[in-house]
């Protein structure tokens, strides 16, 4: 798992964040905490766009 993730991780954080396993990413960034800091302070709408909809799948 961990070589998968060193391969992937190796590209732009967009690839990243679609690449990588997305049920793995979804617990990740399901934690209340997580979301009112991250999307309070997040500065680039196309991750915010993109981590917003991975949640509500």
């Amino acid at each position: 798992m961990l070589d998968n993730i060193k391969e992937i991780t190796h590209k732009d954080i967009m690839t990243i964040l679609k690449t990588i396993d997305q049920e793995v990413l979804k617990a990740a960034i399901s934690g209340e905490k997580f979301q009112e800091y991250f999307f309070k302070n997040c500065q680039v709408k196309e991750i915010a766009k993109y981590l917003k909809g991975v949640l509500r799948k």
